[in-house]
C-alpha cells in the first residue's frame, strides 16, 4: 500500500514535525519511533510517554436495551460496572469461542463527550484499529434482537491520546485539574481545557499508570502539543508504535492478531479472569464453558529466552527437538534486561519452569516458561 493511500490520524502532521519515522500499521500511516524505541520505552517506565492512539475505533451505544445488548456481545460481566463512569476490559467472542476482538467498554453519564444533549447514560466501546470495520459489522449483525438500541461509529470524530508513566498523573493534572489524581484505575472523567471538552479513562496499554484522552479530532494536535509542553520538565517523550509494542509485551498484555485471534480464544490467551460464563447467555458462552471445564490443547505462555538473540513472531518453539508451538510476539525486554516472548504452545508443556527451545536463525535457543507478566510496576 502506498503512502498516498494510507489513512492518517489528526496528529500525522505533528508526528512529521517531530521527525517521526512513519510506517504502515493496519492501513494507517503511523509513527514507529521518534528518538529510538529504547529511549521511548525507558521514558515511559521512568518518567512519561505520549502516544497517538487515534487510529483506534470508538462506538457509542445508547437506547433501551443497551446494557443487555453489550452484555450479550462481550465475555466479561457488564453488571460489574455498578455506576456510571467506570470501565471494563473484555472480548467480542465468536460462537465457537474464537476472538473477534478485545476492547474496553465505558459506562458513561448522560451528556458526556460525543453524547452532548442526551439525557440518558451511554456506553463507549474502544476497539482495535485493524478491526474497526469488522467489529462494526459484527456488532450490527447481532443488533436485531435489540431493536431499541442505537449505534454510532464516531471513530472519525475524535482523536485519542495516551499519556503513560510514573509522571503521567502529575502532568495531566496540570491541565485537567486535581480531580484526575483521585480517579481509580478503569474509571472515566471529563474536563474542559482552554474551552475544549475532553474525556479520559485511567487506562492504558503499557503496564504504567496514566490516561487515554478523547479529544475532538480538530483539537487533537493542539492537545498533543500542549501536553508535550506541559510535561517537558517531567521528561515527557513522544512515543511511537515500537515502544508501545515493547511496553505492552513486557507487561504481558495481549495484542489482537498475535495472542488473540479468530482461532485463539480468551481462555487460550490466559484471560480467563475476564470471561464470566456464570453471567448468563452471551455469544461464545457454551464454547468457552467447554474450554474452562475440559481444558484446551494449546495456550499462550510467557517465555524468558537465554542469550541475546531475539525471538520473533512465527519462530518455532520446540521441546527435545519436537515442535510444540510458535512465538506470537517477541522482543528484547528493554526494562527487564533479557529477551522475552509470548508463545502459543501445547498445554502439557505450559507449566511454569518448563524448559523449552526457540528456533532462532537455525539455532535452538533455550527458553523457560515464566509467570506473567515479565514486568509489573510497583
Amino acid at each position: 500500500m502506498s503512502t498516498a493511500t494510507l489513512k492518517e490520524t489528526p496528529l500525522a502532521d505533528a508526528h512529521r514535525k517531530l521527525g517521526a519515522r512513519m510506517v504502515d500499521f493496519a492501513g494507517w500511516n503511523m509513527p514507529v519511533q521518534y528518538k529510538s524505541i529504547v529511549v521511548e520505552h525507558n521514558a515511559t517506565r521512568t518518567k512519561a510517554g505520549l502516544f497517538d492512539v487515534s487510529h483506534m475505533g470508538e462506538f457509542i451505544v445508547t437506547g433501551d436495551g443497551a446494557f443487555d445488548f453489550i452484555q450479550y456481545l462481550i465475555a466479561n460481566d457488564l453488571s460489574k460496572l455498578t455506576e456510571a463512569n467506570r470501565a471494563i476490559y473484555s472480548q467480542l467472542v465468536m460462537p465457537d469461542g474464537g476472538t473477534v476482538d478485545d476492547l474496553i467498554v465505558y459506562r458513561r453519564s448522560a451528556g458526556t463527550i460525543g453524547c452532548e444533549g442526551m439525557s440518558e447514560e451511554n456506553y463507549l466501546l474502544i476497539v482495535n484499529a485493524s478491526n474497526i470495520d469488522k467489529d462494526w459489522k459484527w456488532i450490527n449483525e447481532h443488533k436485531a434482537k435489540f431493536p431499541s438500541v442505537k449505534l454510532q461509529n464516531v471513530s472519525d470524530n475524535f482523536g485519542l491520546i495516551a499519556i503513560q508513566g510514573p509522571e503521567a498523573v502529575k502532568i495531566f493534572s496540570k491541565l485537567a485539574g486535581n480531580q484526575v489524581e483521585a480517579m481509580k484505575s478503569f474509571t472515566y472523567g471529563e474536563a474542559t481545557i482552554d474551552g475544549v471538552k475532553v474525556g479520559f479513562g485511567r487506562t492504558g496499554y503499557t503496564g504504567e499508570d496514566g490516561f487515554e484522552i478523547i479529544v475532538p479530532a480538530n483539537k487533537s494536535e493542539w492537545l498533543w502539543t500542549k501536553l508535550l509542553e506541559t510535561g517537558k520538565e517531567q521528561g515527557l517523550e513522544p512515543c511511537g508504535l515500537g515502544a508501545r509494542d515493547t511496553l505492552r509485551l513486557e507487561s504481558a498484555l495481549p495484542l489482537y492478531g498475535h495472542e488473540l485471534e479468530a482461532d485463539i480464544s480468551p481462555i487460550q490467551a490466559g484471560l480467563g479472569w475476564s470471561v464470566k460464563v456464570a453471567k448468563g447467555d452471551f455469544l461464545g458462552c457454551e464454547a468457552l464453558k467447554k474450554q474452562i471445564d475440559g481444558g484446551v490443547k494449546k495456550k499462550i505462555v510467557c517465555l524468558k529466552a537465554e542469550g541475546k538473540a531475539l525471538p520473533r513472531q512465527g519462530y518455532k518453539v520446540t521441546k527435545d527437538g519436537k515442535e510444540i508451538g510458535v512465538v506470537t510476539s517477541g522482543s528484547q525486554g528493554i526494562h527487564v534486561g533479557y529477551p522475552i516472548a509470548f508463545a502459543l504452545i501445547d498445554s502439557d508443556q505450559s507449566e511454569i519452569g518448563t524448559k523449552l527451545q526457540i528456533a532462532i536463525r537455525d539455532t535452538a535457543v533455550d527458553a523457560t516458561v515464566v509467570k506473567r507478566p515479565f514486568y509489573k510496576r510497583s
